[in-house]
């Protein structure tokens, strides 16, 4: 008899603690969404201008399914980088969005889209791009990211990687370029699309909603 209850009543509280579980990660995940607001806030000069970044990330996020609350550390890393410079503002998310997107139909790990923006942000914050950023930190994060960087320049690359030695490789020159070849390729053969439509990016969605219900 003790066997059966202890039995049963482990199978009624398994759900709960799950379902506990579920809840308080989303919470969590809810304050980092105020304090991604808070900086966004800051980045931009004013808390209007901050919501309207968030609102911005907000739509991004369930138009693509992504997972906002994962992100959101890499917009504000892209954004943080390119204050001051020529890519602020728009050229700041075109890259944002190639690189999310292009993430996204590879079906990247969070950690290799953080290591990936962390690259991003480390190119545009240095202005030039080296070498080492592009083969040692961003192609170890993204496939195929050395050869998308030379179609981008249109030349070999064997020439690329002799121009960012002589450091003839700017970001604001080359980004822009790298950010629409990237959604091309996410978008290549209606990948993009078909991962849109995907349960994972349903679900995305879902704990989008649900992450700002607990934050409002």
């Amino acid at each position: 008899l003790f066997g059966g209850g202890a039995s049963s009543f482990a199978r009624g509280l398994i759900p709960g603690l799950g379902a506990g579980w579920a809840v308080a990660h989303a919470t969590i995940k809810a304050r980092e969404m105020i304090a991604t607001e808070n900086a966004l806030g800051a980045l931009t000069g004013s808390q209007t201008a901050g919501r309207r970044e968030m609102d911005y990330l907000r739509t991004f996020s369930d138009t693509y399914g992504l997972r906002m609350s994962e992100s959101a550390a890499g917009f504000k890393r892209i954004l943080a980088s390119s204050a001051g410079t020529k890519l602020e503002g728009a050229g700041a998310k075109a890259i944002f969005e190639g690189t999310s997107l292009y993430g996204k139909t590879l079906g990247l790990s969070n950690e290799n889209m953080s290591r990936a923006t962390t690259a991003i942000s480390q190119m545009i914050s240095k202005g030039k791009i080296s070498s080492e950023e592009l083969k040692g930190q961003l192609a170890e994060a993204i496939p195929g990211a050395v050869q998308i960087f030379a179609d981008a320049m249109k030349v070999p690359v064997s020439q690329m990687f002799k121009m960012m030695e002589n450091g003839e490789v700017l970001a604001e020159d080359v980004l822009p370029k790298v950010a629409v070849l990237l959604k091309q390729a996410a978008e290549s053969g209606g990948a993009l699309e078909r991962a849109m439509k995907s349960s994972a990016s349903a679900q995305n969605r879902f704990m989008n909603a649900w992450e700002g219900f607990l934050k409002s």
